[in-house]
């Protein structure tokens, strides 16, 4: 009864941030055996996503946003205020503000190892995708072009996450969770109190938090809460030639970059490292691998950075199509992959003009149904399905 989510908008300290087109979603396939939705996990069909409303796109860090069920509002709740009026940065929103929210009931696609997400069909007003279970369940964001962000589970045993952000094994009935400090990943820094007594939606759950959040806003703060990533790449890509795959990535910025490893299945699941090359430090810097032999058919190539704390970050899955001259579309990535880099036209059944795609061997692909691509090189139309 009463219930709600409370987040907080997470950055470099004193920033502004784009948080337009987040995806808030309980889909549990995330959070147990890949591609499964297990019975008694309280999947719910459905998610919510952040519209491209202008507010979103100029958030500062540290904001808190609170989304509460409009048809059963809960009594520790501040006042409504979807658009920040009083500049506080803190945003209370009901869910039935379809100008900021949009809800869909359609689940995801389930997918080996992850879910994928399409745009809604269709806008609801319904809480019933945002309704957890109190035997256990699980909560996530996701980016807007659906890859896993974060999320925190509870309860049922299977029920772990990605991140292992597992933070408490029993039944939540008349309990809220709520994070204190420290890196906001790690499930020690969560607590699980009672409802509503411990309930504190729109302020600061306890003094930590409080001196956490303060920093979160101080644009002069010399030591942040949430650090920049090592590594922010604006390159990850795959070709297969001359009966093997050439790799190659580019980094955007680097810092306290040790190593970079290369991982390759041919399922998309169980990952085996096939190299590793050395970081550039803190510069920018281009790289490139030979995965020689590779198999025939759709090869996964995983790539992962290494400071020199030795704490490892995941930059990217791509997929390579090996040994074959056909088109398909990709479940697991959501996208067209091509049998080589090249010019491609996608087309609907009608014959309208989707996108045009140059110099690529892959394409990311956000609709469902019928396409036609036609290779601008040889001339052959490929008919794709896209469920």
């Amino acid at each position: 009864m009463g219930e709600f989510y409370e987040f907080i908008v997470a950055g470099k300290c004193g920033d502004v941030v784009d948080v337009s087109g987040y995806i808030l979603d309980d889909n549990n396939g995330t959070f147990s055996t890949p591609g499964s939705y297990p019975s008694g996990s309280g999947i719910a069909k459905g998610h919510l996503r952040l519209t491209n409303h202008a507010q979103w796109t100029s958030i500062p860090v540290g904001s808190i946003i609170v989304v509460y069920n409009d048809d059963d509002i809960n009594s520790s709740l501040p006042v409504a205020d979807p658009y920040d009026s009083d500049t506080d940065s803190l945003y209370v929103v009901p869910h039935t503000n379809t100008a900021l929210f949009e809800i869909t009931e359609d689940l995801p696609n389930p997918g080996v190892p992850d879910s994928t997400y399409s745009p809604a069909i269709y806008s609801s007003i319904s809480w019933t995708p945002l309704g957890i279970a109190n035997g256990g369940d699980a909560v996530q964001i996701r980016k807007p072009n659906g890859d896993y962000f974060f999320g925190v589970s509870y309860g049922d045993s299977k029920i772990t996450g990605p991140d292992n952000t597992k933070i408490y094994n029993g039944s939540m009935s008349g309990k809220n969770g709520y994070f204190s400090n420290g890196d906001f990943k790690d499930p020690a820094n969560w607590d699980v109190g009672n409802a509503p007594a411990d309930e504190t939606p729109g302020t600061f759950n306890n003094s930590g938090n409080e001196v956490w959040l303060r920093l979160m806003r101080d644009p002069d703060a010399t030591s942040c809460p949430v650090t920049p990533l090592p590594v922010s790449l604006v390159l990850f890509d795959g070709e297969y030639t001359n009966a093997q795959v050439e790799l190659e990535w580019e980094s955007q910025t680097e810092q306290n970059n040790d190593y970079y490893t290369v991982s390759h299945s041919t399922n998309g699941f169980y990952f085996a490292e096939i190299g590793r090359q050395m970081g550039a430090g803190s510069s920018h810097h281009n790289y490139n691998m030979i995965h020689r032999n590779p198999p025939s058919g759709l090869n996964y190539h995983q790539l992962k950075s290494t400071d020199f704390d030795g704490i490892t970050y995941d930059k990217g899955m791509i997929s390579v199509l090996v040994n074959r001259d056909q088109i398909i579309y990709n479940q697991l990535t959501s996208e067209l992959v091509f049998p080589k880099k090249g010019n491609y036209v996608v087309y609907t059944v009608t014959g309208q003009k989707v996108v045009t795609v140059k110099n690529q061997s892959h394409y990311s692909i956000n609709q469902t149904g019928i396409f036609f691509v036609y290779n601008s090189k040889t001339g052959i139309t490929t008919k794709v399905i896209i469920p």
